[in-house]
């Protein structure tokens, strides 16, 4: 894949890669290897642009080395469920090709012009396999992100079985703290995407964290927050 085709110089195409976790441990010159022998090809994406569709068919996994995209489910009505939130590293559908699922179970969304480099597994892995000293490293990268995933699945339908706006809010909070080994942490969401992670309604969320605030529960500025629990 040349430099036009990237959009960007061959350096700041590699230093976006390098920051995605499948590629922990391998240096910029071994991921243009890995990208050349795969066939990696670059795709650019606008803001409010759907980059798959509910029901399309997936031919591989997408890295992405800019911008933010959610993925969504629609019912008839035009009701929205979110489901995750994907920011610059983060990869995209490969939950479901390595699972050997075809076609794509949700809508992915553009919050931020997005820039993603899709990869075809069948053909990579085959490839590399062969050609590159780091198959076995790549692997391990990308064994540790599903199982990641599947974590943070868990987790998820754990805190939606909670029945009420402030059970989650504490479950959520606990667990971004658990995380940071510390009561005071920042955590990734905007208000906004973080109502939708919990499930909840923008406007109830709001209301709920500031009773929690002047209860002395919780304290908060932004996306800073302390727990008191």
């Amino acid at each position: 894949m040349g430099a036009t085709e990237r959009g960007k110089s061959a350096a700041a195409w590699l230093e976006s890669l390098g920051r995605s976790k499948v590629f922990n441990g391998i240096s910029p010159e071994e991921i243009d290897a890995i990208l050349s022998f795969s066939g990696a090809r670059e795709m650019r994406y606008r803001k409010g642009e759907v980059i798959l569709r509910e029901g399309e068919r997936i031919f591989g996994f997408g890295i992405l080395a800019g911008g933010t995209v959610q993925s969504y489910q629609q019912d008839a009505e035009g009701n929205r469920v979110f489901f995750t939130t994907r920011r610059v590293g983060d990869l995209l559908t490969d939950e479901f090709a390595f699972g050997g699922m075809v076609l794509c179970p949700w809508n992915i969304l553009v919050l931020e012009e997005a820039w993603v480099i899709w990869i075809d597994i069948p053909h990579s892995m085959e490839v590399m396999s062969r050609r590159c000293v780091n198959h076995a490293r790549l692997l391990r990268n990308l064994l540790q992100i599903q199982a990641e995933k599947n974590i943070e699945l868990a987790m998820r339908v754990t805190l939606l079985s909670k029945k009420t706006i402030r059970a989650r809010i504490v479950t959520y909070l606990q667990w971004e703290s658990d995380r940071c080994g510390a009561k005071c942490f920042d955590v990734k969401f905007s208000r906004d995407e973080m109502a939708d992670y919990l499930g909840v309604d923008r406007s109830a969320l709001s209301r709920t964290l500031s009773n929690m605030k002047k209860e002395g529960v919780i304290d908060y500025v932004r996306g800073h927050f302390e727990i008191k629990f």
